[in-house]
């Protein structure tokens, strides 16, 4: 039987991911450890040469908030990136890292005044960089992620049978350990797409993890197949 592995990514991001496990060989259970919910108040856009975005949700989250897609972007990732290319923006630059990486690719093009469409939940302060560097910049939150409160019963059927699991935020880590009992996790392997996001692992005493060598998906992935024999 082929070890199932979690996805605790919220929707609809998750739903992609496991599309790309299943397509890859694994067998993918779907284990949002939250759900995201879309604010309502548009983004004032007066005076913003550019917009940036740390994760497809604020792509998302401002397509269904505005119909401008004239000003330039700047994606945290190639993800983040296609997701702003399918929304209709044209003009399109990916960090291909993470917040810092994404700071120092606007630094350096020096667009003019950025806004960050970003969740309530912040990762990395990509405007307090930005203004270190000598950008003006604002921020607005488009969007916030909501616990679950228990995780679906694939998910803990999976778990009672032995899975490893791909963790794409530190957060999320926080949120599964707080929904699934540490020694149901211990046989676990764990693929984080960051030092950061394996931290809370590593502090509950998880031992089988991996860190993917660059903060993106298809790295992810990579390191989820190292996990295995």
């Amino acid at each position: 039987m082929t070890r199932p592995v979690l996805v605790t990514r919220a929707a609809p991001g998750a739903r992609a991911t496991a599309a790309k496990l299943e397509r890859a060989g694994f067998d993918a259970v779907l284990a949002p450890v939250a759900d995201i919910v879309f604010e309502d108040d548009p983004p004032d856009l007066a005076g913003i040469a550019a917009l940036a975005f740390t994760s497809p949700n604020g792509v998302r989250a401002f397509a269904r908030l505005s119909e401008r897609r004239d000003p330039p972007v700047f994606a945290v990732g190639d993800a983040t990136a296609e997701a702003a290319r399918e929304a209709g923006f044209a003009s399109v630059r990916s960090a291909q890292g993470d917040g810092a990486d994404l700071a120092r690719l606007i630094a350096k093009a020096r667009p003019g005044r950025v806004l960050h469409v970003r969740g309530r939940d912040l990762a990395f302060d990509l405007a307090g960089a930005l203004a270190e560097a000598g950008i003006a910049a604002d921020e607005t939150i488009a969007y916030r992620a909501e616990p679950v409160d228990a995780l679906p019963p694939g998910a803990i059927e999976a778990l009672r049978s032995g899975c490893d699991v791909l963790i794409h935020s530190r957060k999320g880590a926080e949120r599964l350990l707080d929904l699934a009992d540490g020694d149901a996790l211990a046989p676990c392997g764990f693929a984080a797409i960051s030092e950061a996001a394996a931290e809370p692992l590593r502090a509950a005493g998880l031992a089988r993890i991996i860190v993917a060598a660059r903060p993106d998906e298809a790295a992810l992935i990579d390191a989820l197949g190292r996990l295995r024999p």
